[in-house]
Formats: C-alpha cells, structure tokens, sequence
C-alpha cells in the first residue's frame, strides 16, 4: 500500500501534468472546464495542509508555497519524462549493478576473471563480488545471484546448472618429493591430509563401486584459500574443486593425484530466489557464465 509521501508526490505529478497537458496557465481564468485542476489542487491542499490556491480567486492563482509546490512537480515530472525517453532507448535491461556471492576460492580463482571480462563487454554494468557465508545465511536484499556447489534443496530457490565440477586430489611437487605419491585412495592414511571444516571421510568411486576413506587430518581450516596456500607449500595433500586449483594445476604448483578415481560432488550452479524476477543483465551473465566455464572444463578434460 503506498505511503502518505507517495500519494502526495502522485497528486503533484498529476497537478504538473494537467497544466502541462491542457495549457492551463497562472493568472487563466477559473472555470467549469478547468475542474480537473481545481480538484487536484484541493487534494494536494488537503493531504499537505498548505493553501496552494489564493483563497476567493477567480483566476488561476498561487500563493507563495504553492508556487514552489507547483515549481517542484514540474521539474519532478520532467526529471520523469527525461528517464522514461531514456529507458525506451535501452534495447535491454543491460544497465546497473549485479551482485554475486561464491565461495572465497571459487570466487578468486574461477568467477573474479570471468567478471572482468564481462564488465568489459558490458561497461553499463557495474559487478560486486562478495565472498560467501552458507547459503542459508545469505541476505537476499543485497545479493542477485549466489554461485555454488550442488543443487538446492529449499523450494524457494531456482538453481541453473553454470559448469561441471570436478574435485581432485592434489598435492605440491616438493610434498610428493618428499613423501612419494598415494596409489590408491586407502594410502591416504598414511599421508599427512589437508582438511576442511574437520572432514572425517572422503569420498571416492571407480566402476559404480562408492566407498569412504577415513581420513586423519594433519592440519584443519575452516577457510579453503588457507587449505589451497598449505597445499601449494608442501604441507599435504588436499581435496579441491578443480575450479579452486585450476591455475595451480596449469602452473604445476599442484600436482592431480588418485586421477583414475572420481569423486562424487555436485555441479556448480547459478542460484536466485523464485519469487524474484531475474533482470536481463543477470541473465546475461548467467549465459556468460555457462559458455566460458563449459569451455573452459572442456580444456581442463583434455589436461587430465
């Protein structure tokens, strides 16, 4: 339901376009034909409780404070008009700012340079990337789309598929150097693992059959941009999305490990509330998105 404030900007933006449109003039004599703007004058007079029109008048007069009133809705409507003949210039919603939260590594390794490429294509598009907390904890108020791993349970939620997501295991040259590289995903108890959020198993399959590992943690972190710099120093051997690695992979600073066993997980997706009508810049970068990531799993396929 609108505020008193917006029905009185409403009735000023009505008294400024019926002068306007029927080329009432001050100082015009009133009459019956002039009713509309009489009528829209004292309900301005009413909501405000200002006189606008000069009391016993029988031409079209404002006091002082009315003639500001009038002055201020003429420029409002103008400033209106200006943005309407701007807008239906716009062939599409491609102005404004998208807002997308990922996961901190996904977001600095995958999704920040796919973002610069994207503004560059469209430079009336501003882009905000945050770095996540879980989903569940999102502020939906200040975010278009959040970027993560796995589909969505919660109902309210829309989730598109942007890209494959492949978790490997990956440890420094210097780690296999100094302590020999796992055969098979039972070795791993043997190794010093890097673990995230006190993970006590992971997850491994090969020809249908899927099986556990325990896994006794050497060191333990809640933050995966401090488990992948622990992984890159040599400290062990960690679990990471190929999208959190990919450069350290290219660059062999990290080195695939167990590369015959797959390791079930979710793909990444695109998440937005139901409810909310999805503007057509973030559609956009939606699309973006899927091209380059699908394009760019295609070339990481041909790596491994």
């Amino acid at each position: 339901m609108p505020n008193q404030l917006q029905l009185n900007l409403m009735e000023m933006i009505n008294l400024a376009k019926i002068i306007q449109e029927n080329g009432f003039a001050v100082g015009g004599s009133l009459t019956d034909k002039n009713y509309p703007v009489i009528e829209t004058i004292k309900q301005l007079e009413s909501a405000l409780h200002l006189q606008l029109q000069e009391p016993e008048a029988t031409t079209l007069q404002f006091t002082a404070v009315g003639e500001r009133v009038l002055e201020s809705s003429q420029r409002i409507l103008n400033e209106l008009e200006v943005l309407e003949q701007h807008l239906a210039h716009q062939p599409t919603d491609l102005i404004g700012n998208i807002s997308i939260s990922a996961p901190a590594d996904i977001g600095r390794q995958c999704i920040c340079p796919l973002l610069e490429q994207f503004a560059n294509l469209h430079p009336e598009i501003s882009v905000e990337l945050l770095t996540s907390d879980p989903i569940g904890n999102i502020n939906w108020s200040n975010v278009d789309l959040i970027i993560c791993i796995g589909p969505q349970s919660d109902s309210r939620l829309k989730a598109l598929k942007i890209a494959p997501n492949q978790q490997i295991i990956c440890a420094s040259p210097t780690y296999i150097e100094d302590h020999g590289s796992p055969q098979t995903p039972y070795d791993l108890t043997n190794h010093q693992c890097l673990v995230l959020n006190h993970i006590q198993h992971w997850r491994f399959s090969l020809a249908d059959n899927v099986f556990e590992i325990p896994i006794m943690g050497y060191r333990h972190t809640n933050d995966g941009e401090i488990l992948r710099q622990w992984a890159v120093a040599g400290a062990g051997i960690a679990q990471k999305s190929i999208w959190e690695v990919q450069t350290d992979i290219t660059a062999r600073r990290l080195v695939p490990l167990l590369s015959e066993y797959t390791i079930p997980v979710g793909a990444l997706y695109a998440v937005y509330p139901l409810r909310q009508i999805l503007p057509e810049r973030c559609r956009r970068l939606i699309h973006f998105l899927q091209e380059q990531l699908t394009e760019q799993a295609r070339f990481l396929d041909v790596i491994f």
